[in-house]
């Protein structure tokens, strides 16, 4: 979705879901990297466990993006 100067990405699946321990975990690197990355563009990540099970994570970037 692209919206007010942002695309919106929502990416979701259906298996087990991931723990808020295991987002907040210092451990998780590879959130973390995520995170980093996101930041570095502009732009946020958010993971979260889903609604009914499964893990979402939604992206927003900003479409121009200042380095």
């Amino acid at each position: 979705l692209q919206e007010n100067g942002f695309i919106y990405l929502m990416i979701s699946d259906n298996g087990v879901g991931i723990t808020e321990d295991e987002i907040k975990s210092k451990q998780a690197f590879g959130i973390q990297s995520m995170k980093d990355r996101a930041a570095s563009l502009g732009g946020n990540i958010y993971i979260s466990r889903g609604e009914v099970s499964g893990t979402a994570i939604k992206l927003i970037f900003p479409l121009i993006i200042n380095k």
